[in-house]
């Protein structure tokens, strides 16, 4: 499979490989946020590890995303 055949599989979904790479770490920091076994993790440390190395981007990223700040997805994480 060729890199133009994958590019075009993700043009016809009106995405790019990039931004399914984004969307799948901001799924991965969500669900670690969300999980009450890793409350104790910095954010900071989730989002790095899975390779956002701008703390600004990933921020905004993930509010754009899911309508809140991780650290607002925690506190509710915490409040259950």
């Amino acid at each position: 499979m060729s890199e133009r055949y994958v590019r075009q599989l993700f043009a016809g979904e009106g995405t790019s490989f990039s931004d399914y790479v984004n969307g799948e770490r901001l799924a991965y920091v969500h669900s670690c946020l969300t999980d009450r076994r890793q409350l104790l993790r910095r954010i900071a440390d989730i989002a790095f590890e899975v390779g956002f190395n701008e703390p600004s981007t990933f921020y905004r990223q993930f509010r754009l995303r899911y309508g809140m700040t991780p650290t607002e997805v925690r506190a509710l994480t915490e409040g259950r």
